[in-house]
């Protein structure tokens, strides 16, 4: 019977170990095997050879070691690790000394990247630079991949990207898409390249195809760009770039283009986000009022009645004051309006002096604060004015318990207007008093507060009211009003989770229907989220309106329920929307959003998506429906690209 033996060799080498320990000059490896024999610079080891030095490990059947040319030949299942890669083959030749090889039968998994590129001939070409001939790349851990990428030739540069000619997408063994190139990023990192597309059909646009492409241009700045295309009738492009500066600075703009040859419409849109330490600025144009309407799957979006513009500037004195130029434009979406009728504020310049003590009395402080503003109300048709408001302010509060505020101001609001140039000057007195009581009662771990509230409000308008509303400061004329309220609110061991206020005003001004509408809001963070507003009118008998927004979780189906209901009698609407998130197992879930308008118009519109992930790849199906267009949308995630 053969002699087996086993022994430990260790082998100091002059220069760096080339493939597998690159850039580590004069380090020391250790061979283990079951027989070693040399003849003269040449070592043979035989039997379960494993290499270690540091992180990395490699082995093999068999390996040969060349002193003198520093070529490392491995035999039989050869494999490689260090912290970024996985390396296995048939057959191995690295040198040493120029840091080149070759792997026969091989297969390179990249951890970081989680993919695998597989070949029959893989040659190390450099440092970090690798070349397979006849290769198969995927990031999908199956023997028979769900998707893989196949080429005649494929380079990676580890520091840079993974180019593949003649390549083929292949689902499972199937082609079914070639292209003579393909690349994709190798690093862990923000890279240039394309993002998975988007495909869909709609009964409006036909087929609808949107092709993004990521631009990492700089270490703190991208950009994407899409491609979109509608079969019936438009196509178009969209780039979205974005910024984060030091100091503060970051933000992100977008500029749409489409072309309806349809109807022979350019429509362009732009719209951005921009923060400074000294303001923001918010931009929402487009230049056809009916782009969103038709275009957008969002009915949020399509639901606008107004896009706004707005900017400022401001310098705070903290705990001080706040001096601040701002600006807004707002283009208005419905159908038939003057948009040059539309009122814009260009600009305002205002100042506000924050709540301060300035004395006492009754050993309770007199707090002191200020507004004041400048703004010109500027519109191409109809009535512009320039508005000067100063509105000075002083709050006391005294009690233990019952509790008893009171807040006064004497304020001036002047006007100049442009047609027919008339001047108007308004003087406003205004006073403020409630009091209140507070009754506690805790029930364990809960505590309830019941606050009844009495207060009285006060205001003085000269010279009635003006003859145009710019803004809700127009809106105010002379009131006199008492208001009952009673507060409720509940507090556990983790804060407050429910308030709810009842109210009821009753107003001197109004000899006909002095009682205003009965509102009761209410609010909970749990277990329920829950924010609702509802107003009932005593002389009608009927409610006025009703907001209601709720969201909770049912956990043993790992599902997420949203819902809204509105309801305005006055403007005859009663909007409802419900949501709902169901994980229905460990790789599929289903997204469902419903609008339905029961005074008008019916399903509003109407969005499923469902999404599967597996380990490799992802897709997406989305079934919209509106008025008017019912589409199918549908995206695929491959790991590794994009």
């Amino acid at each position: 019977m053969r002699r087996r033996f086993f022994f430990l060799f260790l082998l100091v080498l002059p220069a760096s170990l080339g493939w597998f320990f690159a850039g580590e000059a004069g380090a020391t490896m250790r061979i283990t095997a079951k027989e070693l024999s040399a003849k003269g610079d040449v070592y043979t080891f035989r039997g379960s050879v494993q290499i270690q030095k540091d992180q990395i490990t490699a082995g093999a059947d068999e390996a040969v070691y060349d002193q003198a040319t520093g070529d490392l030949h491995l035999i039989g299942n050869t494999y490689y690790e260090n912290p970024d890669a996985i390396l296995t083959g048939d057959e191995a030749i690295y040198n040493l000394n120029q840091k080149t090889g070759a792997i026969s039968n091989g297969t390179i998994f990249y951890k970081k990247r989680n993919f695998y590129v597989r070949s029959r001939d893989i040659e190390r070409t450099g440092e970090n630079l690798y070349q397979f001939r006849k290769a198969t790349f995927t990031a999908c851990d199956e023997e028979t991949p769900a998707w893989s990428i196949t080429g005649s030739d494929i380079k990676v540069n580890t520091e840079d990207k993974v180019y593949i000619k003649n390549s083929t997408f292949r689902i499972k063994k199937v082609p079914v898409l070639y292209a003579p190139a393909f690349w994709l990023p190798a690093k862990n990192k923000r890279e240039s390249g394309f993002l998975p597309p988007t495909f869909g059909y709609g009964s409006f646009g036909g087929a609808h195809f949107v092709l993004p492409y990521y631009w990492a241009f700089s270490r703190h700045r991208d950009a994407t760009i899409d491609l979109d295309y509608y079969s019936k009738r438009a196509f178009g492009a969209a780039v979205n770039a974005r910024y984060l500066e030091q100091g503060g600075f970051s933000g992100e703009q977008s500029l749409g283009y489409l072309r309806d040859w349809a109807d022979r419409v350019d429509y362009m849109t732009f719209n951005g986000s921009h923060r400074a330490p000294f303001g923001f600025l918010n931009l929402d144009l487009l230049n056809h009022r009916d782009f969103y309407r038709l275009y957008s799957l969002r009915y949020q979006i399509r639901a606008r009645r107004y896009l706004e513009s707005s900017g400022e500037a401001s310098v705070t004195y903290p705990g001080e004051a706040k001096l601040f130029i701002d600006t807004r434009w707002f283009q208005d979406l419905e159908d038939g309006v003057d948009q040059k009728s539309v009122v814009q504020r260009l600009p305002e310049i205002g100042f506000y002096a924050y709540p301060r003590e300035i004395g006492s009395f009754a050993g309770s402080p007199f707090v002191f604060g200020m507004t004041t503003s400048a703004v010109n109300f500027w519109r191409e048709h109809g009535q512009s004015a320039g508005r000067f408001n100063l509105a000075p302010r002083v709050s006391w509060t005294i009690g233990d318990g019952i509790d008893l505020f009171q807040s006064a101001g004497a304020g001036l609001r002047a006007y100049d207007f442009n047609r027919p140039g008339e001047k108007i000057t308004q003087a406003v007195v205004d006073y403020e008093a409630s009091l209140r009581a507070r009754y506690q009662k805790t029930y364990g771990s809960m505590t309830h507060y019941l606050e009844p509230v009495i207060s009285y409000s006060y205001r003085s308008l000269t010279d009635g009211s003006t003859p145009v509303v710019f803004d809700e400061l127009e809106m105010e004329g002379k009131t006199s009003v008492f208001e009952a309220a009673i507060w409720n609110r509940l507090y556990d061991l983790q804060g407050q989770f429910f308030v709810s206020k009842l109210s009821e005003q009753y107003d001197l001004n109004d000899p006909v229907h002095p009682l205003k509408p009965i509102t009761l809001s209410a609010a909970s963070s749990r277990p329920v989220a829950l924010s609702a507003v509802v107003t009932y009118e005593p002389y009608s008998r009927s409610f006025d309106t009703i907001d209601v927004d709720s969201s909770f979780s049912i956990q043993p189906l790992d599902t997420q329920i949203t819902a809204r209901e509105r309801f305005a009698r006055s403007e005859n609407t009663w909007l409802h929307s419900l949501g709902a998130i169901v994980k229905a197992s460990p790789k599929v879930s289903v997204e469902t959003n419903i609008w339905y308008d029961t005074k008008g118009g019916g399903l509003r519109q109407l969005d499923t998506a469902v999404h599967y992930t597996s380990q490799c790849w992802g897709i997406t199906v989305m079934l919209s429906k509106k008025p008017g267009n019912t589409a199918v949308y549908f995206r695929v995630q491959l790991r590794g690209i994009g």
